[in-house]
């Protein structure tokens, strides 16, 4: 659909952990279309935006490691253990993606009464 206005809301159910039938909505053509969602700067997908933001807040500043657990097959249950694996898989598209330095612009919300842009220069 390259060019056209079509697009989907959603495609994927994450308290069921299954992927839905996408319906296709369109918009006019002079439409903006915002994408929210984690891990948008991956090789694979940041080539499909022509602008981005990152958008930080304090739990994203704190930087967390942890261990995973799961059963012997693999699995992660229950609420705090999939706020671990997210927790690894913030961390691990930190270090290896680097969204800082792939957004266009970098929103600070560590303090949601007053967000501020900030400007990591490569330079």
């Amino acid at each position: 659909m390259g060019g056209s206005t079509g697009f989907v809301t959603r495609a994927f159910d994450p308290d069921r952990d299954t992927w839905i039938e996408p319906t296709w909505l369109t918009g006019p053509p002079d439409a903006t279309l915002v994408i929210d969602g984690d891990y948008l700067n991956r090789s694979e997908l940041r080539d499909l935006w022509q602008y981005s933001v990152l958008v930080e807040t304090a739990d994203e500043a704190v930087d967390t490691l942890s261990v995973v657990p799961v059963d012997d097959a693999g699995k992660v249950h229950g609420s705090e253990d999939r706020a671990a694996e997210q927790a690894q898989a913030d961390r691990l598209y930190r270090t290896e993606v680097r969204p800082r330095s792939r957004a266009a612009a970098v929103v600070d919300l560590t303090d949601p009464a007053r967000p501020q842009r900030r400007f990591f220069d490569s330079c």
